[in-house]
C-alpha cells in the first residue's frame, strides 16, 4: 500500500512539473519573440511566370509543319466562343464562360501559314466612323472558326474508400485504446468542346471540318485520423488534404488540341503526329490520296522527289523515275514497312507522313520553294543539310541549247560551280576569278550568267553526261578542297563525303 502511494504521488509531481515548466516557456515565448504587437508575416516575392502547356511546344511545331508542307496563307478568324451549357454560372465560375481570348490567343501563337484575324465588330465599326481606318488594305478572313463547351458533366464518377482500424485493452489495470481510420474520395467531371469551320464568303459550314473533344477534370479529398486514449486522456491528430484538377487549364488544353485538329483538317496535315495518342486522321488521309489519284504520272514522281528531298535525300527534282530516284525509294522504304519502292499511294503517304518537323526541314523547304525564277526552273537539287540549292532550266540539253544555272545558301557560304564534260575536261563557271569561292548571302537568288552579265552559257558539246559540282563552305574554297572533290569525281565516288553542302549534278547531252 505504502509502495503504490509513492507511486501515485510520484507521479502527480512529474505532472505538475511538465505544466509548470509549458507555462513557463509560454510567457518565455510570448514575451520575446511572440508579442501580440510583434506578429508578422513574410511573403514570397515571385516574378510572372510565362503560361505554357503541355501543348506548347506542339502548337509550335504545328505552325512549323503548315511551312514545311507549303501550304498556303490562310485567314482565319474566331468568332465569340462561349460556354454553352450555362455551368459556368450555376457552378461559380467552375469552368470559363467566355474561352474567345484563349482561341484568339492559340491561332495566334501557331504562326507559319496561319495568320490570325481578330474578331472585334465594335472596333471596326468604331474605326470606320472615325474615318482612322481604310478596310480595302485590310486582310479579308478565309475561314471563321465557331463552336462553344457543349457539356460539362460534374458527376461523371465518384469514388470511396474508407479504412478504420482500432484496437483497445489494459495495461496493469489502465486502459489503454487505439484507433485509425483512412476516408478517400475521387470524383471526374468531363468537359466537351465543339469546333466547326466556316467559309467566310459563302458563311456555310465546311463539310467534315469540325473537330469534338472532351476532357476529364478529376477532385479528390483524403482524411486520416489517428487516436490514442490512455487513463481516460485523449490525444488525437487528424489531416486532410483536397486536390482539383484546374477547370480552366484543361479547358485551354481543349482549345489547343481542337484547333491543331480542325486546321489540320482544312490544311491537309499530320497533324497528329504532335499529338500524344493521337491516330491518323481519316479525313486528312482522304484527301491526300484523292489529290494523288488526280495527279499525272510525272506530277506524283515530282511531289515523291520533294517529299524525297524533304526527308533528308539529295536528288534532282525531275519528273521522270530515273536510277536516282528510284535508289533513294527503295532506300526510304527499307526503314518504312509501309512503303512499297514504287510510285503508289503507298509510298506516297509513307513519304507524306514522315518528314520531320524541324528548323533543319523548313530551310530545305524554303530553298526548294522561294526562287523569284521559279517558271525557269525545272530541275533541283538540295544538298542533305539544306544549305545549298542548285537548279537548271532543263535536265537534258542538245548541243546548241543555252543553259541557266539557278543556286541559292541557306546561310552565308562560299561557294564554287565547276562543269566537267564527258571527256573529264574541267571548267569553273563560278565565280569569274579568284580560288577561294565567292560569298553568298542567305535571301537572294543566284543565277548564272546573271541577268546583267553580257554572255550566255551554250551547250558545246561533245554529247554524252555533263556534271555540274557544287562547292560549299563556311571557309574559303581551297585548292586542294577542289583537287580532292575532282578525285572523287574522276573516281565516281560520292562528294558529299567530303562536305555535306555540296551538290552533284547530272545532266545529259544529246
Amino acid at each position: 500500500m505504502n509502495i503504490i502511494t509513492k507511486k501515485l504521488d510520484h507521479g502527480r509531481k512529474f505532472r505538475g512539473l511538465s505544466t509548470i515548466g509549458f507555462l513557463l516557456v509560454a510567457v518565455t515565448l510570448n514575451g520575446c519573440a511572440y508579442h501580440p504587437h510583434k506578429v508578422d508575416i513574410q511573403l514570397a516575392a515571385e516574378l510572372p511566370e510565362a503560361k505554357t502547356t503541355q501543348l506548347s511546344s506542339a502548337l509550335h511545331k504545328f505552325g512549323l509543319m503548315t511551312e514545311i508542307y507549303a501550304t498556303p496563307k490562310t485567314h482565319f478568324m474566331a468568332r465569340n466562343i462561349m460556354d454553352n451549357t450555362g455551368s459556368s454560372l450555376a457552378t461559380n465560375a467552375e469552368i470559363p464562360r467566355d474561352i474567345s481570348e484563349m482561341t484568339k490567343s492559340t491561332l495566334n501563337a501557331i504562326g507559319g501559314s496561319v495568320v490570325y484575324i481578330p474578331y472585334d465588330p465594335d472596333f471596326m465599326v468604331n474605326s470606320a466612323s472615325t474615318g482612322y481606318s481604310g478596310f480595302k488594305t485590310k486582310l479579308i478572313p478565309n475561314v471563321v472558326v465557331s463552336g462553344g463547351i457543349t457539356e460539362f458533366d460534374r458527376g461523371l464518377e465518384t469514388r470511396g474508400r474508407n479504412t478504420d482500424v482500432g484496437a483497445d485493452g489494459s495495461y496493469r489495470n489502465n486502459a489503454l485504446a487505439a484507433e485509425f481510420s483512412r476516408a478517400e474520395k475521387e470524383s471526374a467531371a468531363s468537359i466537351t468542346l465543339d469546333f466547326n469551320l466556316i467559309d467566310f464568303e459563302t458563311l456555310a459550314g465546311i463539310s467534315r471540318m469540325q473537330a469534338v473533344n472532351s476532357i476529364k477534370v478529376h477532385k479528390a479529398t483524403a482524411e486520416n485520423s489517428i487516436g490514442f486514449s490512455i487513463v481516460g486522456n485523449s490525444i488525437g491528430f487528424q489531416g486532410t488534404v483536397k486536390k482539383i484538377q484546374g477547370r480552366h487549364a484543361a479547358v485551354r488544353l481543349l482549345v489547343q488540341v481542337n484547333l491543331m485538329q480542325v486546321i489540320g483538317k482544312y490544311l491537309k496535315l499530320p497533324y497528329w503526329r504532335l499529338l500524344p495518342n493521337m491516330s491518323p486522321d481519316p479525313v486528312v488521309i482522304s484527301s491526300i490520296i484523292t489529290d494523288y489519284y488526280a495527279m499525272e504520272q510525272s506530277e506524283r514522281i515530282k511531289k515523291m522527289q520533294e517529299y524525297l528531298i524533304l526527308n533528308g535525300y539529295s536528288l534532282k527534282i525531275t519528273g521522270e523515275m530515273n536510277q536516282e530516284t528510284q535508289g533513294y525509294l527503295h532506300q526510304f522504304s527499307n526503314s518504312e514497312p509501309t512503303a512499297t519502292g514504287r510510285i503508289d499511294k503507298e509510298t506516297y503517304l509513307a513519304l507524306f507522313n514522315a518528314i520531320d518537323i524541324t528548323e533543319e526541314t523548313l530551310v530545305k523547304r524554303r530553298l526548294l520553294s522561294s526562287n523569284t525564277l521559279e517558271t525557269q526552273i525545272n530541275y533541283t537539287q538540295i544538298s542533305s543539310d539544306g544549305l545549298l540549292r542548285l537548279s537548271t532550266n532543263q535536265s537534258s540539253y542538245r548541243i546548241g541549247d543555252e543553259i541557266k544555272i539557278f543556286f541559292k545558301v541557306a546561310e552565308p557560304l562560299y561557294v564554287k560551280i565547276i562543269n566537267i564534260n564527258s571527256k573529264g575536261e574541267v571548267w569553273e563557271l563560278f565565280p569569274d576569278t579568284g580560288n577561294g569561292g565567292q560569298l553568298l548571302n542567305p535571301g537572294r537568288n543566284y543565277q548564272l550568267p546573271s541577268q546583267e552579265a553580257g554572255y550566255s552559257l551554250e551547250i558545246t558539246g561533245p554529247a554524252g553526261e555533263d556534271r555540274i559540282i557544287a562547292i560549299a563552305s563556311r571557309d574559303q574554297i581551297s585548292t586542294a578542297l577542289v583537287e580532292q572533290m575532282l578525285d572523287g569525281v574522276r573516281s565516281n565516288a560520292s562528294i558529299s563525303k567530303l562536305g555535306s553542302s555540296n551538290l552533284d549534278m547530272r545532266i545529259a547531252i544529246r
